[in-house]
C-alpha cells in the first residue's frame, strides 16, 4: 500500500494532468439536483404540514371559544329536564307540606310549627345547590345532589305524614275507647 502511495506522490503531474469529462459534470449536476429537489420536497412537506396543524388548531379554537350556541343549547336541554324535576318534586312537597298544615296536632300547635321550620330549614341545602349550579351549569353531580335532595326531602315528609297519621289514628281509638 505504501508503494502505491509513493507511486501517485512521485507522478502527481500526471494524474492532475486530465480533466474528467463532460458526461461526468452533467451526471454530477444532476446528482446534486437530485438531492436539492429531495431536500426541497421535505421542507415543502414539513411547511405544509405545520400549516395544517395550525388550521386544525385554530379551528378547534374557534369551534370551543366562538360558538358557544352548541353549549348553551346542551345547558338548556338539562336545564328544561331539570325544571321539569323541579316542578315535579316541588309540587309534590307542596301537597305533602299543606297536608301536614291541615292535620291537628292535639297537644300544640307549637309542634306543629317546630317541623314546619324544620323542613324549611332542608331548603339552605337547595339554594346552596342552586348556587352551585349558576356557578357550573354543566356539572351532573351537582344536579344529581339537587335531585337526591328533592328526593331526600319528600321521603322524610312521607315518613313524617305517615307517623303523625299513626299517631292521630291512634288517639282517635284511644278517644274512641274513652268515649264507649
Amino acid at each position: 500500500m505504501k508503494e502505491l502511495n509513493n507511486i501517485i506522490n512521485n507522478n502527481r503531474e500526471l494524474f492532475d494532468s486530465e480533466e474528467p469529462s463532460e458526461k461526468h459534470f452533467a451526471r454530477f449536476s444532476k446528482i446534486l439536483e437530485k438531492r436539492n429537489t429531495k431536500k426541497r420536497n421535505i421542507f415543502f412537506y414539513a411547511k405544509a404540514a405545520s400549516i395544517m396543524i395550525l388550521i386544525a388548531l385554530s379551528s378547534l379554537w374557534t369551534y370551543e371559544h366562538l360558538i358557544p350556541e352548541q353549549k348553551q343549547t346542551q345547558f338548556i336541554v338539562c336545564n328544561s329536564e331539570l325544571n321539569e324535576v323541579e316542578v315535579y318534586y316541588t309540587s309534590k312537597i307542596a301537597s305533602k307540606i299543606s297536608s301536614i298544615k291541615n292535620m291537628n296536632f292535639l297537644e300544640s300547635e307549637l309542634e306543629k310549627e317546630i317541623l314546619l321550620s324544620e323542613l324549611h330549614q332542608m331548603d339552605t341545602v337547595k339554594q346552596y345547590l342552586e348556587k352551585e349550579l349558576k356557578a357550573n351549569p354543566n356539572d351532573e353531580r351537582i344536579i344529581s345532589a339537587l335531585i337526591v335532595h328533592y328526593q331526600t326531602k319528600l321521603h322524610v315528609i312521607d315518613n313524617i305524614l305517615s307517623k303523625l297519621k299513626m299517631v292521630e289514628t291512634k288517639k282517635q281509638k284511644n278517644y274512641e275507647s274513652i268515649e264507649l
